[in-house]
């Protein structure tokens, strides 16, 4: 009996062991289509309910109400008032000088290869240095919204 117990134990450890095996081998995803944008063939469009000043591009992967992400470009000069989101938003800055600056926080200054991990909640405000326009990719696991921390900074 001990012969078939340790028989039946070395089977569940050798099964267990190529599950984990064929868990790490690369999986072919079908349906995907190649997509190659060139930086200056990015879409940009103003959304309703942003303020002006900010565009996005369409999603880079995912839906916009659900887990995606999307490049994003402010303006030279342009500051977004005190605000907060519902999600977090993940941001890597990749043209221009992204400034960054919690409330009651020091202004952080974000250049291209930086990475900001917002979370959920919390008031700030960020703006793109003057002299070139600041252009970053964000990502968040549900559709994007601002709330301005003062209602009639809202769209301005």
């Amino acid at each position: 009996m001990r012969l078939g117990v340790r028989a039946a134990f070395a089977a569940v450890v050798v099964c267990t062991a190529a599950i984990a095996a064929d868990a790490d081998k690369p999986k072919k995803q079908t349906g995907m289509k190649e997509t190659v944008w060139t930086a200056d063939e990015v879409k940009f469009s103003a959304l309703p309910g942003m303020p002006s000043g900010v565009k996005k591009s369409p999603p880079l992967w995912g839906d916009e109400s659900k887990a995606h992400a999307s490049f994003t470009r402010f303006d030279a000069g342009y500051k977004v008032p005190l605000h907060s989101h519902s999600l977090p938003i993940r941001v890597v800055v990749t043209k221009g000088t992204l400034l960054y600056q919690t409330e009651g926080g020091e202004e952080r200054k974000l250049e291209p290869g930086s990475y900001l991990l917002e979370p959920a909640g919390q008031k700030h405000t960020t703006a793109c240095a003057a002299g070139t326009d600041c252009v970053f990719l964000e990502e968040m696991n549900g559709k994007f919204d601002i709330k301005m921390a003062d209602a009639k900074s809202a769209g301005k």
